[in-house]
């Protein structure tokens, strides 16, 4: 009886191990099968709960509008030095 039992936890175990995916692996691979493509050289950050997730989200969206105004700022003196240049 005890023999079955080893036998049953190593064919379980090699079984296993022949078809050891990760669940990440197995969504990229759905994904990929619907045509999603993926880019290279990403990161992912885990976030064990909401409140580091909405931190994180308004980190990212001050770090956006600093990035949307410092560009707007730089268009606008461009643009007002090409203005007075024409004067």
């Amino acid at each position: 009886m005890k023999t079955k039992y080893i036998l049953l936890g190593c064919g379980l175990l090699i079984c296993s191990l022949v078809n050891a995916q990760t669940s990440d692996s197995l969504i990229v691979n759905q994904l990929r099968s619907k045509g999603v493509s993926f880019s290279h050289n990403n990161s992912v950050t885990l976030l064990m709960d909401g409140q580091q997730k909405f931190a994180d989200l308004f980190k990212a969206i001050d770090r956006r509008i600093a990035a949307s105004t410092w560009s707007i700022l730089t268009s606008v003196t461009i643009l007002s030095i090409t203005n007075s240049s024409s004067i």
